[in-house]
C-alpha cells in the first residue's frame, strides 16, 4: 500500500512538473537558433550555454512545482537528460553550421517530454 501511494505521489508530481514547464520550454526554444557548432558538440558547453540558463529560468518561475517534484524524482537530472536527448534527436552539425530539424519547434517539446518520462 505504501508503495502505491508513493507511486501515485510521484506520478502527480511529474504531471504538475510537466504542466508547469511545457509553456516555459516552448518560450525558450529560440535559444537553439543561435547556436554555434562548438556550443552543440561538447556536453559541458551545451550544458552551460543551453541547459543551465533554461533550468535557472524555469526553476525560478515554477512556483514550487520543481521543489515538490524533487521530493520524489531527480528533476534536474531528468531535465538535463531530456535536453541532451533533444540535441541528439533534433540537432546536427554539418559543414561548421548547426542545423535544426525542419520541424524543430513542433518536435522539441514532445521529444523533451518523452525523455523526461523515461
Amino acid at each position: 500500500m505504501l508503495g502505491s501511494l508513493k507511486k501515485k505521489a510521484q506520478q502527480k508530481a511529474m504531471e504538475k512538473f510537466e504542466a508547469t514547464i511545457k509553456p516555459q520550454i516552448q518560450d525558450k526554444l529560440d535559444v537553439f537558433t543561435s547556436l554555434k557548432p562548438a556550443d552543440v558538440v561538447g556536453d559541458e558547453k551545451y550544458q552551460s550555454i543551453v541547459i543551465k540558463p533554461i533550468w535557472v529560468s524555469i526553476s525560478a518561475a515554477s512556483s514550487g512545482a520543481i521543489t515538490a517534484a524533487s521530493k520524489f524524482i531527480d528533476v534536474e537530472g531528468k531535465f538535463n537528460k531530456a535536453f541532451f536527448h533533444v540535441r541528439d534527436e533534433l540537432i546536427t552539425v554539418e559543414d561548421e553550421t548547426v542545423k535544426l530539424d525542419p520541424d524543430f519547434k513542433e518536435k522539441a517539446l514532445p521529444t523533451f517530454i518523452t525523455a523526461i518520462k523515461q
